[in-house]
């Protein structure tokens, strides 16, 4: 199967691991000097396109696999925060003659106590807002206040279906 090249640009690598030893010129676009080539001069600039190519992990890639990792490992009751997810070289990519490319990096994410929204429901149904929040606070070990909206406002009870009833947690 051929491979297949894709064509990036620096902003598109953004968050990419690039494998600067596989960096390459692949192609010479346009190369100027100033003066002219054959013209005396104290100076001569050299200014080039060029069209190079690298291998490169990709940020998406790594978060799937740093999150498979990650997620082997985490404790039962617990979940990650969103947008914690940190990656640290430890050793530097290296490419071999095969081509094959091997580094070291340390992924972490922060973690929180999970809320079983399981319990939440038959805790809270039929009751006013306050009487559900003091509720909800003694039973469960919740890291923020419990906050209730009622809909319509003005209705002093939640309902007593638990269909009825969303929890979300932040």
């Amino acid at each position: 199967m051929p491979a297949r090249l894709r064509v990036l640009t620096p902003a598109q690598l953004a968050g990419d691991q690039v494998f600067a030893d596989t960096l390459n010129v692949e192609q010479i676009l346009e190369d100027f000097y100033t003066p002219p080539l054959g013209q005396p001069s104290r100076r001569v600039t050299l200014t080039m396109r060029v069209e190079f190519i690298a291998s490169y992990a990709s940020n998406d890639d790594l978060t799937e696999l740093a999150n498979i990792a990650l997620n082997a490992s985490q404790p039962e009751g617990y979940v990650a925060r969103d947008k914690t997810l940190s990656f640290k070289i430890i050793e530097a990519p290296h490419t071999n003659s095969d081509g094959v490319t091997r580094w070291v990096m340390q992924v972490s994410r922060e973690l929180e106590k999970g809320v079983d929204t399981g319990k939440i429901i038959p805790l809270v149904k039929g009751r006013r807002p306050v009487n559900a929040a003091d509720l909800l606070e003694n039973n469960l070990d919740l890291p923020n206040v419990p906050e209730i909206q009622l809909s319509p406002e003005w209705w002093p009870w939640l309902p007593l279906i638990p269909f009825n009833i969303t929890v979300e947690t932040q």
